[in-house]
């Protein structure tokens, strides 16, 4: 269409009534005239006459026009049209555009596309949206990792729609908040301060409580507190979709961009198909994660069962009792080599047949006994074996009786010996305490007369002794006295053994005992110079009084001296000590002798030890400090010693206090 003719002035009024928008601008691009339709492509408002045609007009219509006019070399040619497309990148939209050039003024015309345009530019659009969704699906079927996968996915969307950012949150089951899990646009440090979102908090949170996608368009110009966080990166329009399968929730998928103000209807269907795609990818991830998790599982507890099945295979054909599987039957469904064994039979012989049919043996009816078995291949020689066996159903598998058995006939002709050998041994040992017993009582008779005979030369007054018979008289005396004592002993030890020993506990007065004690041994100590030294009561001079026999309670002293002033050195000293603990005193006996090694410390109290010593020749039974324990044990008190080699020895004994000592 030529508008104007060469050399003429443009009417204006017949550029007023165009309907398609029209700029008349002069070579140095100052706007001459505008149409009311093409008021709507200028900047100012109002006229923009006179101000320049590049300052005023959108940038992406500046963009075409410059680039057609430099093919040109920026020169004008008269009665030249030049035309050129251009899209408004914001809404998509195509125009055609011509420049009508003069020597002195152009004119430009903006038209709207053809309907054939229109069509051509939707099935662009169209093949350019399948292509991202083709791409977003390929991403999704061979991106395994959710980062990867939207890494991918944005670098398509935002060559596409020109997006800087996208944030994805994941639900937190524990917590119930979002957490952001990728991301694009943004540095590690504001990740980081956003990376836990409440539920209702911010765009995300907000999605994530409504389950519903929220678009928000001119952020900048917008004061909603919920678009703050946003807003503060520059972005203009922010679309954020909620991640859903079948209704539940797995978290948020946002975009954004600052270079546009706003999506059209493609563009937002297109996000979120994606965003669909996206939560169907996430949940295929998240169950493949799963099945990953619970395939190492289960391939950790099939690896643990074969270690279980193999340690309890070596438990089954190591045991060194024979067990046998059966059904409810009787049929045998296993056997270890134990088994094989004892009944003499192979494993082919055994498995797969009735126990019965391989071997003759009692009803079982209870879980557990002894049985005489016959085996089928048994010899009038070897007619048959005891066994010892149990039987479990209660071992985790139904239906199956593991019968556990051991061949106890060597054990039972062993037990039927040494019962017998047993029976024997209690036989000679009555025979051993009867003649001691007797020998005991028979030897009493003849001591007490010849004791009494002595003591009769002794004290006879009308017939004196000279000194050597007084010395002889003496010596016979003090045998006599320690044959007696020896009896003595012997029979305790007897009447002990058998539980015949009877004791009368009464309250005895412990320092009349230890008095007596000393008398009693005086004479022998004399012999060696030793001193016996009691230690001096501190405090309180009370009296101390215990419940026990008076008799046994001096017979446990005199026993626990005569040893202390026989194992001591001449002209040595043996101290008595006692001290109140708690409901009982205790009494020690400290000699600096010749020692004990700790390992005799329990063996001394036995009947009848005795440890030798090369340096020196005690005489003694063994039978004292037997005694001393077991009377001590039967008052209720204990007993114990304390001593090395060469550092001498501390016997010590217990017994209860009696209660009025107590109060005192």
């Amino acid at each position: 269409m030529n508008i104007f003719n060469n050399n003429l002035t443009i009417p204006y009024g017949l550029l007023e009534e165009l309907p398609d928008p029209l700029l008349v601008f002069d070579q140095d691009f100052r706007i001459l005239f505008t149409n009311e339709a093409g008021k709507k492509w200028v900047k100012s408002l109002g006229d923009a006459a006179g101000l320049n045609l590049w300052e005023e007009i959108p940038s992406f219509l500046r963009e075409g026009l410059q680039t057609k006019l430099r093919s040109f070399n920026n020169q004008f040619p008269e009665q030249q049209v030049i035309e050129c497309d251009v899209v408004d990148p914001l809404n998509r939209e195509n125009y055609k555009v011509k420049l009508y050039l003069s020597g002195r003024d152009i004119i430009l015309q903006i038209c709207e596309a053809s309907s054939e345009q229109v069509i051509e530019r939707k099935i662009l659009e169209n093949h350019e949206q399948l292509l991202i969704l083709q791409e977003a699906a390929h991403h999704i079927i061979y991106q395994e990792e959710p980062k990867a996968l939207l890494d991918s996915l944005f670098s398509e969307l935002s060559d596409y729609l020109n997006l800087e950012v996208y944030f994805n949150y994941i639900l937190d089951q524990e917590t119930q908040h979002i957490r952001l899990m990728n991301y694009s646009g943004i540095d590690e440090e504001t990740a980081e301060e956003l990376e836990w979102l409440k539920l209702g908090e911010a765009v995300c949170g907000k999605v994530a409580e409504s389950k519903q996608k929220l678009i928000i368009e001119n952020i900048q110009q917008s004061s909603d507190p919920a678009v703050s966080i946003v807003k503060k990166f520059g972005i203009e329009v922010y679309a954020c979709h909620p991640l859903l399968f079948y209704g539940r929730l797995i978290g948020t998928l946002s975009f954004g961009t600052s270079k546009r103000t706003s999506f059209s209807a493609k563009e937002l269907e297109l996000l979120e198909t994606v965003s669909n795609q996206v939560a169907a990818a996430f949940e295929r991830t998240f169950l493949i994660s799963e099945l990953r998790n619970k395939n190492q599982e289960l391939e950790q507890n099939y690896n643990k069962l074969l270690r279980n099945e193999k340690k309890y295979k070596n438990i089954f054909d190591g045991a060194m009792d024979g067990i046998l599987l059966m059904d409810q039957t009787g049929l045998v469904l296993d056997a270890n080599y134990s088994a094989c064994t004892i009944l003499d039979l192979t494993y082919n012989e055994l498995v797969s047949q009735p126990y019965q049919s391989v071997i003759d043996i009692l009803r079982l009816d209870t879980t557990n006994g002894e049985v005489w078995v016959r085996q089928k291949k048994g010899t009038p020689q070897s007619p048959g074996k005891l066994l010892e066996y149990s039987i479990n159903n209660d071992h985790g598998f139904p239906g199956v009786m593991l019968f556990i058995f051991r061949d106890t006939t060597t054990k039972r002709m062993m037990i039927n010996t040494l019962s017998e050998a047993k029976e024997l041994a209690e036989k000679t040992s009555r025979s051993k305490s009867e003649f001691l017993a007797m020998m005991s009582h028979q030897l009493r008779t003849p001591l007490n007369t010849m004791l009494g005979y002595i003591q009769i030369l002794a004290e006879d007054d009308t017939n004196p002794l000279n000194n050597i018979q007084n010395a002889r008289v003496t010596k016979m005396l003090d045998s006599c006295n320690r044959l007696i004592r020896l009896t003595n002993e012997i029979l305790d030890h007897l009447n002990l053994e058998n539980g015949t020993q009877t004791l009368k506990l009464e309250c005895v007065n412990l320092d009349n005992s230890l008095e007596e004690a000393i008398q009693g041994i005086q004479s022998v100590a004399s012999e060696k110079s030793i001193q016996i030294k009691v230690e001096e009561k501190s405090g309180s001079d009370r009296q101390l009084f215990v419940e026990a026999d008076a008799f046994r309670v001096k017979q446990i002293l005199i026993n626990i001296l005569n040893n202390a002033v026989k194992y001591s050195p001449a002209e040595g000293n043996v101290e008595i000590c006692h001290k109140v603990v708690g409901d009982f005193v205790r009494i020690t006996v400290k000699d600096y002798g010749i020692g004990i090694s700790e390992e005799y410390h329990k063996a001394i109290f036995e009947p009848f030890f005795r440890i030798y010593d090369p340096y020196f020749n005690i005489e003694g039974t063994g039978i004292g400090l037997t005694l001393v324990k077991n009377f001590v044990i039967l008052m209720g008190g204990k007993v114990g010693v304390r001593s090395q080699p060469h550092q001498g020895s501390q016997f010590w004994f217990t017994l209860r206090l009696k209660k009025e000592t107590l109060k005192h």
